[in-house]
């Protein structure tokens, strides 16, 4: 009988089941006391991309999930606001596909969520992906938006191309969701978007409700702005006024204090009598 075949040396195991290596496990812990493998001179070298300084990526993880829950809020405001400290914070190279590390769902999703269709239309012009999945359980923003009966969102989503047969963790589509909470509405959506003319029938009315949606929001962003002007004006104004006024009662108390001590003087050599104003 044969002898069996001798075993593979510890760096030539095959890890294609997915467990880590050694080098894998050093890259993954550097403080590791695990010896350094050395690569063989016949592997071509692999450029990694520069990681990202520690205090950005920190910072860049706080705002994301500070983002998520605003986005959950439905706080169009805030939403607004975070995403423009995530983007200076990423340096123009923002990316709202990430899941957050606490709940692991991405921005969009939270805002399905949080059924503010201004949210979700915000994202989308950020470059949100409709079809980046929960990393827990694999339910997209459409999966959300018909679980909670967000119909203009789950038009919205089909027109920005968000995918109605995409399955999520438990194998359910958003239409099998929606019909499973009995929103019929919805589930009538999702038939319409399954034939080419329905599906153009909803880009058509939820796009151009979108350019609305977005006029509308363009303008009170307009008037917010305009009225804040006019707000820290009357305060500067009224600053300005009290400034005066303080500037005024003090020069008064001076001119004052000059004509008493002038009487004080006048009275200790024997002319007037001092004033008590």
């Amino acid at each position: 009988m044969a002898p069996p075949p001798a075993a593979a040396p510890d760096d030539e195991v095959d890890v294609s089941d997915g467990t880590p290596s050694t080098a894998d496990a050093l890259a993954a812990d550097p403080s590791s006391d695990a010896p350094e493998a050395t690569p063989s001179s016949d592997a071509p070298a692999t450029e990694r991309p520069p990681a990202a300084p520690p205090e950005q990526w920190l910072v860049l993880s706080v705002l994301h999930d500070d983002l998520c829950k605003a986005c959950a809020a439905a706080d169009v405001d805030e939403v607004t606001a975070l995403l423009e400290r995530v983007e200076a914070e990423a340096k123009g190279k923002l990316n709202l596909n990430l899941q957050s590390m606490n709940t692991g769902e991405t921005p969009l999703v939270a805002a399905c969520d949080g059924g503010s269709l201004d949210v979700v239309q915000l994202l989308i012009d950020y470059g949100a992906e409709p079809n980046k999945a929960h990393s827990k359980d694999g339910m997209t923003a459409l999966h959300s938006a018909a679980g909670f009966n967000r119909v203009s969102i789950v038009k919205y989503l089909l027109a920005k191309g968000a995918k109605f047969d995409k399955a999520d963790g438990d194998g359910q589509t958003p239409a099998q969701v929606a019909a499973s909470f009995g929103h019929q509405e919805v589930v009538d959506v999702f038939e319409l978007a399954e034939t080419e003319k329905g599906m153009e029938t909803l880009k058509v009315e939820s796009l151009a409700g979108y350019e609305e949606d977005k006029q509308r929001r363009t303008l009170a962003e307009r008037a917010k702005k305009e009225a804040l002007e006019l707000k820290n004006s009357a305060a500067q104004r009224e600053e300005a006024r009290q400034r005066r006024e303080a500037q005024f009662a003090a020069q008064m108390d001076a001119h004052r204090a000059s004509v008493n001590e002038r009487r004080l003087s006048g009275y200790a050599l024997g002319v007037g009598a001092p004033s008590v104003a």
